[in-house]
């Protein structure tokens, strides 16, 4: 049988395809992945590792198969910004259409239709999805799983419940532990829902694991086999090794928050200026812990919109459950998601760090139940003489006014009006399907729209501006110049959401008047409202003159020069045919750098440059670096910088 044309799944993905695309690029992209993705353009040994420099010093501090997706786009379009955002934005299309074909085979093509628009507009997953941040890539990889997982059970084939265990190990070696916050669906659902008995479904279950995990360590079993010195330290670890990376800074550290001793783009112990539209080491704003934290005025606009009609469509849920004594495909459909979703609200609540686009994962979940809610309310609401039809009109006010709620929050950065317009429109739809049912089906209808109209004005107001940030990217008035917008707002110090100056790490001074240090500047383009991702929230470039002098008097070193970290790497390696040294990795404090590896380096002539100025690495064997660089190099004096030496030899 011939599939019809879908107009309106044609519509949606169009709306998700502007969204993602219309004005890539103005903002720039996270300046750590691309000059990694400049690097694994030029050689296999740093595309296979993810490094930072071609010389395949260190790596960045992210597994490497969403990175591998964007250095073959840049191999092929050229290595640019957009080119690097492409593969993150169709991510972010192909989302949507999966999440549409996961709904549509159990509750049909209608519900499908609004969990892809629901998804298409949720404000931090488009947010996400234009930068090169690797979240949309995940997303989709889950997605897909998800998809292998359904087949599984429809079809009862316990090959495709392999595949969706492959995916999810993937999933791990894209942002590592993020991926396994839906393992309990997985698991849940197969048990409740696989037509096999008890016995075989906890072995096939035992067997996925297995392969879960076989596929998870497969990438760092085949780094940890290579000798240290045949390939590049793994940047963000303590001890060189990708396990630590993925259980210590990419795992149980987002959950403590202790970032003392990481790398990344977290640490603060040893960067100069740490950039982050953030308070305090405990991540950006992301508010108090606590179960109402996703309801503070710095998360409710991100992904929360919607929480309260989710938590109605579950309640009609289990009325639905209880009248019907039994757990039908629908309801186990429905369990999934939530499955998905609780685990996740809690980590979210509790965790001591992670930064706002980090919710982009939460969005499926929330579309997905959205639309499942909106068609069991609706069934109930049809059921004119029980009470339980007026769960469906309670759900759309209490939401309308959960989203006046966090229009209310912003205040400050909205046209209050919008308040208002939000309350009265929750009342009189309200008010509508509860005193007629003439024309229900259309009041339906646009209330369900309505209740969207606020997210996607979230989400668009980056998109038609052009501010989305880069490196920490979020939706709202905020990002378009209010507070928390500009990422160098005030003569080049980023300023935290309060407004404040951010506080210094420890034994650090401010700079005066947010100067930055000498040959050091701010990323070109860059204002009080800019959140150029080139520079960003990522630090700062080197000066021109100071670039000129090192190309001037390159003799054929790898490296142009050993710089503290990699926010300056970044910049030399985008902006020069040279490649960058960072010592310390992202934020300076990675061991990567011993004395005995520098002694090597510059006898071998790999690198004779220098730059300890603009912060770097902390204590233990990164000062003693530091003190073998100005104890055994020259001082390269000049009023255009300072802190730069040459290793004149032995």
């Amino acid at each position: 049988m011939k599939k019809r044309f879908d107009p309106w799944l044609a519509s949606i993905l169009a709306l998700s395809a502007i969204l993602n695309f219309y004005n890539i690029g103005s903002s720039g992209s996270n300046s750590y992945y691309t000059a990694a993705v400049k690097s694994m353009t030029t050689n296999w040994k740093s595309f296979f590792y993810a490094s930072l420099d071609s010389g395949n010093f260190i790596t960045v501090d992210k597994p490497p198969v969403a990175l591998w997706v964007q250095a073959i786009s840049a191999k092929i379009f050229g290595v640019s910004d957009w080119s690097v955002l492409l593969p993150e934005a169709i991510a972010g299309v192909l989302s949507v259409f999966v999440l549409y074909t996961i709904v549509k085979p159990v509750f049909g093509v209608k519900t499908a239709r609004w969990a892809g628009l629901v998804l298409a507009v949720t404000p931090i997953f488009v947010a996400v999805t234009r930068t090169n941040n690797t979240d949309a890539m995940l997303i989709l990889t889950l997605l897909f799983a998800v998809w292998a997982l359904m087949k599984s059970v429809q079809q009862k084939k316990f090959s495709w419940l392999l595949l969706s265990m492959v995916l999810i190990g993937i999933g791990f070696n894209i942002k590592m532990l993020q991926a396994y916050m839906v393992v309990p669906a997985f698991y849940l659902f197969y048990l409740i829902a696989a037509q096999h008995n008890w016995k075989k479904r906890i072995v096939h279950l035992i067997i996925a694991t297995v392969v879960l995990l076989g596929v998870s360590v497969s990438y760092a079993t085949a780094v940890q086999l290579t000798p240290e010195e045949n390939r590049p330290y793994i940047g963000g670890s303590q001890t060189n090794s990708v396990l630590e990376l993925a259980f210590g800074y990419n795992g149980i550290q987002r959950l403590t928050g202790d970032q003392s001793k990481s790398g990344g783009t977290d640490d603060k112990s040893g960067s100069l200026l740490n950039n982050n539209s953030s308070q305090g080491a405990g991540g950006e704003d992301i508010g108090e812990a606590g179960v109402l934290r996703l309801f503070s005025d710095s998360m409710s606009g991100q992904s929360s919109w919607l929480l309260p009609f989710v938590l109605f469509g579950l309640i009609g849920m289990a009325v639905s459950i209880k009248r019907q004594r039994a757990l039908t495909m629908q309801h186990k459909f429905a369990i999934f998601w939530l499955a998905w979703l609780l685990p996740m609200m809690g980590f979210f609540s509790i965790a001591s760090f992670y930064h706002r686009y980090y919710l982009s994962m939460m969005g499926p979940a929330v579309a997905a139940l959205t639309a499942i809610g909106g068609a069991v309310l609706w069934g109930l609401y049809k059921e004119k003489k029980n009470w339980s039809r007026l769960l469906f009109p309670i759900a759309l006010l209490a939401t309308f006014a959960f989203e006046a709620y966090v229009l209310y929050q912003n205040i400050d950065s909205i046209q209050p009006w919008l308040i208002g317009g939000v309350l009265a429109l929750g009342l009189i739809v309200c008010i509508l399907l509860i005193l007629t049912t003439k024309y229900a089906h259309h009041v339906r209808t646009a209330a369900m729209l309505g209740l969207l109209l606020m997210p996607a004005y979230w989400a668009v107001i980056p998109v038609m501006a052009g501010t989305t940030n880069s490196i920490m990217p979020t939706a709202g008035p905020a990002t378009a110049g209010g507070p928390g917008g500009g990422v160098f707002a005030d003569r080049g110090m980023a300023m935290a959401a309060d407004g404040e100056r951010p506080e210094m790490p420890e034994g650090m001074e401010m700079p005066q008047d947010g100067e930055m240090p000498d040959g050091m500047e701010p990323p070109d383009g860059t204002d009080e409202n800019s959140s150029d991702g080139r520079g960003g929230s990522m630090g700062r470039e080197m000066s021109e003159e100071l670039i000129s002098y090192l190309e001037e008097n390159n003799t054929g070193e790898t490296y142009l020069v050993a710089v503290q970290n990699a926010n300056s790497a970044a910049s030399i390696i985008l902006d020069t045919d040279h490649t960058a040294l960072a010592m310390g990795g992202f934020g300076g404090s990675d061991p990567a750098m011993t004395v005995e590896k520098l002694e090597e380096m510059t006898a071998s002539g790999e690198v004779k440059f220098f730059m300890t100025s603009g912060g770097g690495p902390g204590g233990g064997q990164n000062s003693e670096v530091t003190e073998w660089i100005q104890e055994h190099c020259k001082e390269v004096t000049s009023d255009d910088w300072s802190g730069l030496y040459v290793y004149e030899g032995a």
